[in-house]
């Protein structure tokens, strides 16, 4: 339920969720390498005059929440919910096109339908304002939308797979797996590949998946203890120790690149 069950306006507790869904929406990357985010207040639609009182007074309370969080938005007269008006939030991806994603609505129906009540302060029974949150909307359709705009191409923080080691010949093999357990000791999301193919499928393959790094560790590499790293971009860094990749791969994460 709302805030005002528990005796507070709901446009303050619609402000705090706001600024929660802010937060992680810009944690997924769309806002920075997208270009656009765009917040529209759904008014709603014509309804007696009871209901168009109490809907008039949630659409002050989400103005009011929009310019404590200093969002801009745009208004859509009758493109409210049934139940009352709602802002919900839509991202530009990499080519341009919209996408609605969290929504915030107040519901002022559903719990006089549902019977809820409280009492109040003054011991009166009150019925409450329900708050309908969804911070990103449907998880799947989400994940679908980030995939669209990196073109699966993941930054590194956000990649299933971070990073893939592959072994030269059988030799490396616990080279291999000592490397991937340290890389995965430090927090990082390392898969082996030790198939009996060749270096140059390995690299193909993996190049394909977009994977942000590649380890390609031979004889060399195992007797220097160092590491040779391939970005996605096909850039062949030069050999470095293990600790040293951990350093670049601990910078890119917290830059989001």
């Amino acid at each position: 339920m709302g805030a005002e069950a528990r005796g507070h306006p709901p446009g303050g507790e619609v402000a705090d969720d706001l600024e929660h869904g802010q937060v992680l929406r810009e944690k997924d990357g769309v806002d920075r390498k997208a270009h656009e985010r765009h917040v529209n207040r759904g008014c709603r639609a014509e309804q007696d005059a009871l209901a168009r009182r109490k809907v008039t007074a949630s659409e002050e309370a989400l103005r009011a929440a929009l310019r404590a969080c200093g969002a801009k938005w745009t208004e859509l007269p009758g493109e409210g919910a049934f139940y009352g008006p709602k802002i919900e939030y839509h991202l530009k991806d990499s080519i341009g096109r919209a996408w609605q994603v969290g929504t915030m609505q107040v519901d002022f129906m559903m719990p006089q339908r549902l019977g809820a009540e409280f009492v109040d302060e003054q011991s009166a029974r009150r019925t409450p304002v329900m708050l309908h949150r969804a911070i990103v909307g449907s998880m799947e359709r989400f994940i679908g939308i980030l995939l669209e705009h990196y073109a699966g191409a993941m930054p590194l923080w956000l990649a299933p797979v971070q990073v893939v080691l592959m072994n030269v010949t059988d030799r490396q093999e616990s080279y291999v797996r000592d490397v991937e357990a340290a890389l995965k000791d430090a927090g990082f999301r390392a898969a082996a590949d030790l198939r009996n193919e060749k270096i140059t499928y390995k690299i193909r393959e993996h190049s394909i998946q977009k994977l942000p790094y590649q380890l390609v560790l031979g004889d060399k590499e195992v007797a220097a203890k160092t590491v040779s790293a391939r970005t996605r971009a096909g850039e062949n860094l030069a050999p470095v120790p293990l600790e040293a990749f951990i350093s670049r791969l601990r910078s890119e994460v917290e830059a989001r690149k």
